[in-house]
C-alpha cells in the first residue's frame, strides 16, 4: 500500500497516523460476537483483529477521505460527511466516533 504513496516521509507518516488513529479508536469495545469478512481473502476476523482489517479496508477504499484523488487519508471533511462507513461506526462505536470527531476537528 505504501509503495503507491508519495515518497515524502512526512506525507507517509501523516497517512500512517491517520490509519492508526481511526483503527485504535474504533477498536475499543469490539465485543465477543463482532466479526468482519475480509474483501481480500474472504477470511472471517473476529473482535479487535476484525476491526483492524475492517478499518484498513475502509481506509484503502477512501471512506475516511473527502479527496477521491487521495483516498488513503483521514480528514475532517469526510468525518462530517454522512456516509455508509460513518453510519456503520456510529451504530457500533458511538463513543469512539465522538472522540474521533473531536480530535479530527482540531485539524480542520
Amino acid at each position: 500500500m505504501m509503495q503507491s504513496w508519495p515518497s515524502d516521509p512526512a506525507e507517509q507518516t501523516r497517512r500512517l497516523i491517520d490509519l492508526f488513529m481511526v483503527s485504535v479508536l474504533l477498536d475499543a469495545g469490539a465485543g465477543t460476537k463482532w466479526q468482519y469478512k475480509s474483501k481480500d481473502n474472504g477470511k472471517i476476523y473476529r473482535r479487535s483483529e476484525g476491526l483492524a482489517v475492517a478499518s484498513l479496508d475502509m481506509f484503502k477504499e477512501g471512506l475516511f477521505s473527502s479527496n477521491p484523488e487521495q483516498k488513503e487519508q483521514v480528514d475532517g471533511e469526510s468525518i462530517l460527511r454522512p456516509s455508509t462507513a460513518w453510519a456503520w461506526m456510529c451504530q457500533r462505536h458511538l463513543s469512539n466516533l465522538v472522540v474521533t470527531l473531536f480530535f479530527l476537528s482540531l485539524t480542520i
